[in-house]
This record gives structure tokens, sequence and C-alpha cells, in this order.
């Protein structure tokens, strides 16, 4: 008796599922997975400790709590678990509750594409700090946290124009030189982490933050001190000398302090108005550059400083 007549259906059955997994496992089939250009990757947890939202690198919180070190008990602040508030995906925040929603939804593509996260609101952004590095100082916890409030202050500094000299060239000058430190201080927290000390974190935001406080506009040929000048001059590395060697003053300054400041190409003289009403000119010499006056008498450096310079 042929004993395959006696189970014909299971042979069938079993031929079906050689096929079916000969045709799942054929390359030109088998699905791609998601790129980590598309896949919404979680780089940090949120944590809110105190009245802060921390986002932690994932990796540094699950080495933490393993281990239970001094930052795993930082972030539980006398909670019997941290109080995950949300995950950290390139630049969005994304709360537990959207994300997992995401997740849930899209489980057979494993993660939903990063574009499809809830944007993320401006103030949530703006008050997370990120942990760059953590110690214990005397019994103490010394987290360094990196504000990405900075980061759109950086973006926000940036998306200034001056090409048409809008701005006063000492506040468009101290804001570049903001941007440029606020810039250099994110690459060295991505970079070199360990570093990374708060107190140039909070130099970086805080001189940022004024800069684009204090950007002012104004008229190129507006009116200006003579101290103001010479402080304007020694920001940017350039000759500006007011001085008294002997029975009179002499004033000397670099024509690009002149060209910056009153935003005008080279102009024949300054008019020095003096606070007794009297007024000197400070005459540009072609051959090195400068304007000057070597011959300034019955002054003070009192009301030299508080002189007023325009431009002719």
């Amino acid at each position: 008796m042929n004993k395959a007549h006696l189970f014909p259906g299971s042979i069938k059955a079993l031929m079906v599922l050689l096929l079916i997994s000969l045709w799942v496992l054929h390359p030109s089939t088998a699905k791609a997975a998601p790129t980590s250009e598309t896949e919404a990757a979680v780089g940090f947890y949120v944590f809110t400790v105190g009245a802060d939202s921390v986002a932690v690198p994932v990796s540094d919180y699950n080495r933490a709590k393993l281990r239970n070190t001094d930052l795993y008990k930082y972030l539980l602040q006398g909670q019997a678990n941290p109080v995950l508030t949300a995950y950290k995906v390139d630049d969005k925040i994304a709360r537990v509750a959207d994300y997992n929603r995401i997740f849930l939804r899209n489980a057979s593509k494993l993660l939903r594409t990063y574009t499809a996260l809830p944007a993320t609101p401006q103030e949530t952004t703006d008050t997370t700090l990120r942990l760059v590095s953590f110690a214990t100082v005397g019994g103490q916890p010394s987290p360094v946290l990196w504000p990405y409030k900075v980061d759109s202050l950086i973006k926000q500094g940036q998306a200034y124009s001056n090409a048409d000299s809008v701005y006063t060239p000492q506040s468009w000058d101290a804001l570049q030189k903001a941007i440029a430190e606020a810039s250099a201080a994110s690459a060295k927290v991505n970079a070199s982490p360990a570093t990374v000390k708060q107190a140039e974190i909070d130099a970086a935001r805080l001189n940022l933050s004024a800069a684009i406080d204090g950007l002012k506009q104004g008229a190129a040929n507006e009116e200006v001190t003579l101290g103001g000048m010479q402080k304007y001059a020694s920001d940017i590395n350039a000759i500006g000398e007011i001085e008294n060697p002997a029975a009179s003053w002499y004033i000397v300054f670099d024509r690009k302090v002149i060209e910056k400041y009153f935003g005008v190409s080279a102009p024949a003289s300054l008019n020095v108005r003096l606070t007794d009403s009297r007024s000197i000119t400070l005459d540009f010499d072609e051959s090195d550059g400068t304007y000057s006056n070597y011959d300034v008498q019955n002054t003070t450096r009192d009301q030299l400083d508080r002189a007023i310079v325009t431009a002719k």
C-alpha cells in the first residue's frame, strides 16, 4: 500500500508552507528596513527633575539605571521611578503618549517616519535642558545642562541681515561675536561634552540673548561719543587712541573704525563737538589710513569721552 495516499492533505500543506517560506526569504521580494533618515528613533528620554525638563541620552539613562548610579538617583528626586514625560527625536520633543500612539498604530511598519511626529511647541523646546555631563560634588548632584533655548537663539540671531546697514555697527558686531561664541559652545557640547563647564554654557546663553535684545537700528551718520568710538575700536582690535603725553591731547582713529562705525566710506574728516561747545576736527591722512588731531588743548579726558563725533 502507498502510504502517501493515507495523508494527502498533510503533504500538500507542507509543500505550501515550504513555498511560502521560500517566497518570504527571497531577496527580491523581502521588504527593505526603514532607513535612519525615516525612522523616528528616540535619542533622548526627557525627565521632569524638580522644575526642569532634562533630556538624557537613552544609553546614559539605561546604564545609570542598571548600575543605580548617582545620575539615576538624581533623576529619581524622591520618586519611585523617574518621571518620563517625553522623547526627543532629532529636533522634536514628542510627548510619550503621542509617540506611543504613533508607534502602536504603525507597529507593522516598525516606527512611523520622523515627519509624522507632532510639531514641537517652541516653549517646550526652549524650556528643555540637555544633560551634557553629570557628577556629584560634595554629595550634591552637579549636572552640566545645555538649554535647547540656545539653539533657538542661534537660529534667531542668524536670521537677521544687515545687508543694508540697518543696524548700528557696534550692535551688529556684538551679535556676530555672540553667535560665534554660542556656536562654538554648541560644537564643544557635541564633540567633547566632558570638557564643558556650566559657566561656559551660561555665558554663551546670556551674551547671545543680550546681543539679540541689544541689536539697534540707527542712521548711518548717527552721532556718537568719542569714548564710545574708542571702546568700539578696542572691540574690533583697531587703533583708537586718546592720549595726553604732554601739554596737549592727541586723538587717533583707524579708518576702518570710522567706516564700520558710521557706515560710510572714508569721510573727509570728523567733527568733534566738546561739552563746552567748542569743536575740533579729525582729518583723514591717506598715507597711514587714520583720522587724527595731535594738538587738542584746554580740555579733560571726561570732556573728550563725552564729546559728540559726526562724520563730514
